[in-house]
């Protein structure tokens, strides 16, 4: 991330004085969670899994989303921070269980943007979000290919059909998940 925040700033194009206020608050919520979970901590917040707040994440997607759709800038601000603390909560969780970590949840999502935007942090050009699309299209077909190739060096499971559409999503979002994906082989439903 240095790396690139060095290179914003030779660009002289973004303040980055947000960036080190953002790292800072959320390494204070890190560590709010963390205390909360500790034995010491809160009984509710040291009870609590995956499963048993798994719905919560949702609900509070959702209460940001209608606020984006109001324009409530004052009241998205807050749900956001709703959806973060969902998001930090859960990575305590699998730390605790000795699964993952907050910082492997936000260096593999880093990890993806860089490889899903060569257009930015790479050497390949874009000059419309159409170009834009094309490329993420091609990333995503060579980040498959590379999946297909550890399947077939038994290095990972199969992935079927409809892997990736996810079953709790509301019923028409996930019709048309499924749809795309048969599309995407060849299969078209008669109308």
């Amino acid at each position: 991330m240095a790396e690139h925040m060095a290179q914003q700033n030779a660009e002289g194009s973004r303040d980055l004085s947000t960036l080190v206020d953002a790292s800072a608050e959320l390494q204070h919520l890190v560590q709010t969670i963390w205390r909360l979970r500790q034995p010491d901590g809160c009984p509710w917040d040291r009870e609590q899994t995956h499963q048993s707040i798994g719905k919560n994440i949702i609900e509070e997607a959702y209460e940001a989303l209608d606020c984006i759709e109001a324009d409530d800038a004052a009241h998205l601000r807050e749900e956001l921070g709703d959806v973060l603390m969902q998001v930090v909560l859960h990575a305590q969780i699998a730390a605790d269980a000795g699964e993952f970590t907050l910082a492997d949840v936000a260096r593999d999502i880093d990890a993806k943007l860089i490889r899903r935007h060569p257009h930015v942090f790479g050497d390949v050009d874009a000059g419309s979000s159409d170009e834009v699309l094309k490329i993420w299209d091609e990333v995503k077909l060579a980040e498959k290919a590379a999946k297909d190739q550890a399947v077939a060096a038994g290095d990972a499971a199969p992935e079927g059909l409809l892997d990736g559409v996810p079953t709790h999503l509301p019923a028409l979002m996930q019709a048309q998940k499924v749809s795309r994906k048969a599309a995407a082989v060849g299969f078209e439903w008669d109308t």
